[in-house]
């Protein structure tokens, strides 16, 4: 369960780094700036509560920071052009999709969640019964130099998706 929790941790961080940026480019005065020219608010706001409230959308509290097409939808509200999310390419979204499917898993312990961990992260994908659990997933060693866990593997790709936005 240390890597399931280690992993919700990392999910975590990289949400509220991801939301961090996203409504801080909207706040008016304050906020944060982008390095990328191309980078602006499409809204200026003046408070973080309300920059969260438009991003969340009618009728909910939080907004979703690590499903693909619902951040892309919301930056595409708040930032000109959706920028820089809208000129990711799909494998540059690879891990932070299967890091939805697995934070899930681990955040609501359900059926369902089980299934879509199965169906999109592990897949066809041979695996010892005790790494087809997420916990064990995650603690797995991946193929190929270096050896590293796949924790490690998600930890490095979640920070450079955020390095590579977050400018």
């Amino acid at each position: 369960m240390l890597y399931a929790a280690l992993f919700l941790q990392l999910a975590v961080a990289y949400e509220a780094c991801i939301e961090s940026f996203v409504l801080g480019l909207t706040v008016r005065p304050g906020g944060v700036s982008s390095d990328q020219t191309f980078v602006s608010a499409r809204l200026k706001v003046s408070s973080y509560a309300h920059a969260l409230a438009i991003a969340a959308g009618p009728g909910r509290d939080y907004a979703d920071w690590i499903a693909k097409e619902q951040l892309k939808k919301t930056a595409a509200l708040l930032i000109r052009g959706g920028r820089p999310f809208s000129d990711l390419l799909d494998q540059e979204w690879a891990a932070i999709e299967k890091a939805r499917f697995i934070r899930n898993a681990i955040a609501h312990p359900s059926k369902s969640a089980r299934a879509k961990f199965e169906k999109n992260v592990i897949g066809a994908t041979p695996l010892p019964y005790t790494e087809r659990k997420v916990p064990g997933y995650l603690r797995g060693t991946m193929a190929g130099p270096p050896p590293m866990s796949r924790w490690e593997f998600y930890a490095g790709s979640l920070n450079q998706f955020v390095g590579k936005v977050v400018k």
